[in-house]
C-alpha cells in the first residue's frame, strides 16, 4: 500500500490538473532558457495562486516532475485533438491518473492535503 493512498481527493479535477501543471512548469524551470521565457513561466506560476484555494504556500510545496512524470504528462497531453481547444481529453486523463503522479512525486499528495485542509476565509454573505 502506498503512503499516498489515504490522501483526500475531495478536490476538483481542475485543481488536480493545476497541481500537475505547476510540477511540469517547475521541471521546465530547471533547464537553461532565455531570461524572458523564464520570467514568463514564473509569472504564469504566480498567476495560478490566490488567497482562497491555491495559495503561494501550496505552490511552494510542489516539487518538479521527474522524467517518468514528464513521459506520463506528455502522453496525456497528446490526447488533445485539433478540436479540443480546452484540453478536455488530457484534463480527464490527468485527473484520473493523479494518484500515480502523486506516488512518483509525494509533494503532490502534500499539496492536495494542504489544498483540502487549508483554512478558507469566511464569506461575508455566507
Amino acid at each position: 500500500m502506498s503512503d499516498v493512498a489515504p490522501f483526500k481527493l475531495a478536490v476538483s479535477a481542475g485543481h488536480l490538473c493545476n497541481l500537475l501543471i505547476i510540477a511540469y512548469t517547475k521541471r521546465a524551470l530547471a533547464f537553461p532558457m532565455p531570461g524572458g521565457e523564464r520570467l514568463k513561466l514564473l509569472e504564469n506560476l504566480n498567476s495560478m495562486t490566490d488567497e482562497r484555494y491555491l495559495t503561494a504556500d501550496i505552490l511552494a510545496t510542489i516539487a518538479p516532475m521527474s522524467d517518468s512524470e514528464i513521459e506520463m504528462m506528455d502522453a496525456a497531453l497528446s490526447l488533445d485533438g485539433e478540436g479540443d481547444k480546452g484540453g478536455w481529453a488530457s484534463s480527464r486523463a490527468l485527473a484520473k491518473t493523479f494518484r500515480l503522479f502523486a506516488e512518483l512525486n509525494p509533494s503532490l499528495a502534500a499539496a492536495v492535503d494542504k489544498l483540502t485542509n487549508y483554512p478558507k476565509p469566511i464569506r461575508a454573505n455566507a
